[in-house]
């Protein structure tokens, strides 16, 4: 095939005929669907964690042991409808759970791409691309919430709209509620259409779920109104005082679609819009004019409306601003940014050759890449599971038979390889009052965290610290203090002995040492100046200081070189810290400040601090940069070399530079460290 008939193919204009393009777009469909769910599958299964580890673990969980404890099949928190479809894969594991969001998105994309051949959109086939990459979604189809199901019900009832089967579209739109509660948005809108379409009688069957799961939930629970009683209390604010702006969401716009899926949507948006406009002056142009603006449309921006109120209105529920809940506006938003894509169909791209395929590639190239430039990726374990699970493992290995534990935390029964459910033994602590703890029997643990236990339970670490009824078996701390996090594991005894506990830190590779006492050396200009040769060689009088002068041609240097062993009388190095002023014409970012460790000739560690704060231009900053080592640098005869990477060859000064060298007094027992 020419080059010219194969770009007719890919990339279309008005002489190629609609059947022919229609089974060119399938095929390009299936190619690209087939591509980005084996990737993202490899992704999951090949990443070290979860996205999510708070609800989306619960969610698992409860789809995991449904099949044993089958009430579970009716846990309104759990969504039971996302718990019955789901359970047969949670069965083997998380990862089981991956593969079914994964499922999930591939039915969101062929339910698009027929609706987005039916209004006959072009490019089509590019739709895997919107919905498996976006960036909200490709982080929350690596866990187990509940979103990317919701999209794919309430898309699969859309489509049969398209379809115009409206009473089977309002049958599977009744189980919406038991997925999502977004339910209470897209329902509506589906009414609006059935009653426009003059199909009143789809209306009614929007019960048809509810109906059934009354019925189903009242020989179990003996009480008809049990999903209006153990549904969610919309009035009253479950987080006080943490309430944030109505305008919070418009400000992650890059975390929930990314820079160009963003430019595209709103151009959709301008063009629905603009149909809408014709449509009141009886000039629609197109078919299903209504059901884009009122379903995909209405969805997306009534979900968004939804979620800003909920983050911002006070006294109704908080949702805490959390990213993850706008993955329900995907699946609408990647129809409406198809539309804006369409854009290019104008006549003033057809004029440059080539130009509308290098357009198609590059958006399809910049919305796949947006997901990998997210700081979620690669999916390592967070400050939280690294802590958790080394509490995990001491349980497992220390108190395996023990009686009684209470937690809070939801990563707890998964790492420890408890039955969350088995209450008997393992139970947890929703809500207590601190006097009803004293009144636990004997040996009972209590696995307390600064998360959970802490922020929801409202169980203070000092009030159990200090109880004479409590002792602390076990307490880990993760080792940065700007994401930290602790846990503590307590056993109720009669009259207990207090007995010293050393604090045990938990290192961002999951490494851990003893909280030993350490002792810090500063290095400065005015007391060190031999150490810093190399850097006041470059003094210069400027604004009113002596400071030192970074040139463009001054890239790696000046460096501070030291031993380890020269560093104090302490040679177990724990951290560095870097403190200086800094003056640039403009407020650029980027400058890196360079920690490297060497052995001879080969280089141990090579850490690159960036400045990422605001700068003012034409005035001194105050810069502070640290870094602690995932392991105790012993090895007396490392060399440390410290410099300020001037990667993008620009003209600085820099004055009042300190490093501050902080070393364990006993690194002896450290359990790791490099030698």
């Amino acid at each position: 095939m020419r080059k010219q008939d194969l770009l007719a193919v890919l990339f279309p204009d008005k002489d190629i005929s609609l059947e022919n393009q229609h089974k060119t777009d399938k095929i390009l469909f299936y190619i690209l669907l087939i591509i980005c769910f084996f990737t993202v599958i490899i992704i999951y299964l090949k990443a070290d964690t979860t996205y999510d580890q708070g609800d989306g673990v619960v969610h698992y969980q409860i789809a995991r042991y449904s099949w044993k404890y089958p009430h579970l099949f009716l846990d309104l928190w759990g969504k039971p409808f996302f718990t019955l479809i789901s359970s047969p894969f949670a069965q083997f594991g998380l990862k089981g759970i991956n593969i079914f969001q994964a499922l999930n998105a591939a039915a969101i994309s062929w339910f698009l791409f027929s609706i987005a051949s039916k209004i006959n959109l072009k490019f089509a086939w590019t739709i895997p691309a919107f919905i498996f990459f976006a960036p909200v979604y490709f982080a929350v189809m690596n866990s187990g919430l509940v979103e990317v199901c919701f999209g794919m019900m309430y898309l699969f009832s859309f489509w049969l709209v398209f379809n115009k089967k409206y009473y089977a579209s309002a049958l599977v739109a009744s189980l919406l509620p038991f997925v999502r509660p977004e339910a209470y948005v897209v329902m509506p809108l589906l009414a609006v259409i059935y009653a426009y379409r003059r199909k009143l009688l789809a209306i009614p069957l929007l019960l048809t779920a509810a109906i059934i799961y009354t019925l189903i939930g009242y020989s179990y629970f003996k009480d008809i109104l049990w999903i209006i009683h153990q549904n969610y209390q919309l009035v009253g604010d479950s987080y006080p005082g943490m309430k944030g702006s109505y305008f919070h969401y418009f400000g992650f716009y890059n975390q929930i679609w990314g820079s160009v899926y963003t430019v595209l949507f709103l151009l959709g948006i301008g063009i629905v819009l603009s149909q809408v406009y014709r449509l009141f002056r009886n000039k629609p142009e197109h078919e299903f004019v209504e059901e884009v603006s009122v379903l995909f449309l209405g969805s997306t921006v009534g979900c968004f409306i939804l979620h800003s109120l909920l983050c911002g209105m006070p006294g109704i529920l908080n949702n805490l601003g959390m990213i993850r809940y706008l993955a329900v506006l995907i699946p609408g938003s990647a129809l409406i940014a198809l539309i804006g894509l369409n854009m290019i169909n104008l006549p003033a791209f057809t004029k440059i050759i080539f130009l509308k395929p290098a357009i198609i590639i590059l958006v399809v190239i910049l919305v796949v890449r947006s997901s990998f430039a997210q700081w979620y990726y690669p999916f390592k374990p967070n400050n939280e599971q690294l802590v958790i699970k080394q509490m995990a493992s001491y349980i497992k290995s220390t108190c395996p038979d023990f009686k009684k534990m209470f937690y809070w935390h939801p990563l707890v029964p998964l790492l420890a390889e408890l039955d969350p459910y088995e209450i008997k033994r393992v139970e947890m602590l929703w809500s207590a009052n601190l006097e009803s703890l004293n009144q636990l029997p004997d040996s009972t643990l209590i696995l307390w965290d600064s998360h959970f236990m802490k922020g929801e339970g409202q169980i203070p670490l000092k009030w159990l610290s200090e109880n004479p009824n409590f002792i602390m078996l076990k307490h880990y701390k993760f080792g940065l203090e700007d994401h930290s996090f602790e846990s503590c594991l307590f056993i109720r005894a009669a009259n207990p002995l207090s007995v010293p506990l050393q604090v045990e830190v938990v290192s961002p590779a999951g490494l851990v040492t003893e909280n030993h006492p350490t002792v810090s050396l500063q290095y400065t200009f005015k007391n060190d100046s031999l150490d810093f040769s190399q850097w006041l060689a470059h003094r210069t009088s400027f604004s009113g200081r002596n400071a030192v002068a970074f040139i463009p041609e001054m890239e790696g240097g000046p460096i501070f070189q030291k031993r380890i062993g020269d560093i104090g009388k302490y040679r177990n190095l724990k951290s560095v810290t870097l403190k200086f002023n800094i003056n640039q014409a403009d407020s650029i970012k980027g400058l890196v400040g360079v920690i490297q460790i060497k052995d001879n000739d080969k280089q141990v560690i090579w850490e690159g601090l960036l400045i990422k704060q605001a700068l003012i231009p034409n005035q001194w900053n105050t810069v502070e940069l640290h870094h602690s080592f995932p392991e105790v640098l012993k090895n007396e005869d490392f060399l440390v070399n410290i410099y300020i990477w001037n990667n993008r060859k620009r003209k600085f000064y820099i004055d009042n530079f300190q490093i501050t060298f902080e070393s364990i007094l006993n690194g002896d027992s450290a359990s790791k460290s490099i030698n």
